[in-house]
């Protein structure tokens, strides 16, 4: 009895250290140098960690403000293919001076996690019209 919960407890100490190594190979940092909103919470211009909430909820993120710590859980359900950039990136729609979160590209991935139109749409409380989408570098 003694020797199972010894193997039940190694197990599950190998695999903690395998999520947090997974977890440690999807955080990545990005500077955004204007206002934007996710899932309906205003940011402000800064440094931000972006870290994918685990190998079990593809398009899960949580994104992190660096000087305050206000976090939030981002869900970015719909991936589409990309081609395998090192650098990953996120993505704002931006429309007369709002911006939102749009699309989150991993870096060393060959997926982009997008958001849908209409989810866009919420966060910016209007249709999209003219959109300009802009690029935010993430790095390591």
């Amino acid at each position: 009895m003694k020797s199972q919960f010894s193997h039940v407890v190694l197990i599950a100490g190998l695999t903690l250290f395998g999520s947090l190594s997974l977890n440690a190979q999807t955080k990545a940092g990005a500077t955004v140098p204007f206002i934007f909103q996710a899932n309906h919470y205003a940011f402000s211009p800064g440094d931000y960690t972006l870290e994918q909430a685990g190998a079990n909820t593809p398009g899960r993120f949580q994104l992190t403000e660096k000087s305050t710590g206000h976090s939030i859980f981002v869900t970015i359900p719909i991936p589409k293919d990309k081609k395998n950039y090192e650098e990953g990136h996120l993505t704002f729609a931006c429309n007369d001076g709002d911006c939102v979160l749009a699309q989150v590209a991993l870096p060393n991935s060959n997926l982009v996690y997008a958001r849908s139109d209409s989810s866009i749409e919420k966060d910016m409380d209007r249709k999209l019209g003219m959109t300009a989408m802009v690029n935010v570098k993430l790095t390591k």
